[in-house]
């Protein structure tokens, strides 16, 4: 059978899920709306924080940072898009076609006739 928590007062409530601080507050049911808190109280770099993030150290390194994974994400992609341009123009060429569009239709029109080959093959007397 289930047990029942025991009921804590709403003062407890910020410590037991590890508010602390101003944040806490916004936990307090006397405050009807959240215009009552004060954006810096809450903000991650604290009420002295650098108000213009263009200037923020430390967001300047995580631009930094994010966009030279960007820039080596697009690289890899580039690599990857010149590497099935060329197998596309290998198909193409093995295939005799010089539309793309049409390159599925050939395909299909080859793997059909393959199978027809096999069944004319496999009627054959040994």
């Amino acid at each position: 059978m289930p047990t029942e928590l025991p009921a804590l007062p709403n003062s407890d409530i910020s410590g037991v899920i590890g508010l602390c601080g101003t944040a806490a507050t916004m936990l307090d049911p006397s405050r009807t709306d959240m215009r009552n808190v004060h954006p810096l109280d809450v903000h991650p770099l604290g009420p002295n924080g650098n108000p213009d993030p263009a200037t923020d150290p430390g967001t300047i390194a995580f631009t930094q940072a994010e966009n030279r994974e960007l820039r080596a994400e697009v690289d890899r992609l580039r690599a990857d898009r010149d590497r099935l341009a060329d197998i596309h123009r290998q198909i193409m060429d093995l295939l005799g076609t010089h539309n793309s569009d049409r390159l599925l239709h050939d395909l299909r029109n080859l793997l059909n006739e393959r199978a027809l080959f096999k069944a004319l093959a496999d009627t054959l007397p040994d």
